[in-house]
């Protein structure tokens, strides 16, 4: 059954990279959420693709003045797939960004939560007039996973986290941070601090 798959797989990234790769390791989609699912899910095989491809994406990220342009399926992915090729600053500059469509930006609104859509409050602080303006809505808050595997530095080696991985990875100008969760198997908690 697993050779059958395995078989798949290659027989699926064979055609992706057919029909949707161009000779410079750009995608036909030449958006932000391509390349981070393409990076993710290992659609590349070949390192000098996913590099392009990486390349590619921080600069789409750098063009949209490192505000998300992402939805559902890419926002939880984006942060992830730059730093799977070394683009770690890019990642954090995405993180920290306050301009709307941002993480931050409902932070500087006052948000508490995560919000259906990045500008549920506008500028003036009123509720955006549009649909979909829920103030408790998590699916774009998937960057706290991120968060924790790579600035906390805490994430599963294993199922069930029955080995963990501590390796953070500093940067944006943060100056320490630390993370906690409880497993099966007791607390596990990871921290570090750049001593000026």
């Amino acid at each position: 059954v697993q050779a059958h798959y395995l078989e798949l797989a290659q027989t699926v990234r064979a055609a992706f990279n057919q029909q949707y790769v161009t000779p410079a390791g750009w995608l036909l989609s030449d958006s932000a959420t391509a390349y981070a699912l393409a990076l993710q899910f290992a659609l590349l095989p070949d390192a000098t693709q996913r590099q392009q491809a990486g390349q590619r994406l921080a600069s789409v990220v750098r063009a949209n003045g490192y505000r998300i342009s992402t939805g559902f399926v890419g926002t939880p992915l984006i942060c992830d797939a730059l730093c799977s090729v070394g683009l770690v600053d890019v990642a954090y500059r995405l993180l920290l960004t306050r301009e709307c469509p941002s993480w931050l930006y409902p932070v500087t609104m006052g948000a508490t939560t995560i919000w259906e859509r990045w500008d549920s409050l506008l500028p003036d602080g009123s509720v955006n007039p549009g649909k979909m303006t829920s103030f408790n809505h998590y699916a774009l808050g998937a960057v706290a996973d991120w968060m924790h595997r790579t600035i906390g530095g805490l994430a599963p080696a294993a199922a069930g986290y029955r080995h963990l991985t501590m390796q953070p990875q500093p940067g944006g100008g943060l100056t320490q941070a630390s993370t906690r969760h409880q497993t099966p198997y007791g607390l596990a908690s990871c921290a570090w601090e750049i001593e000026a």
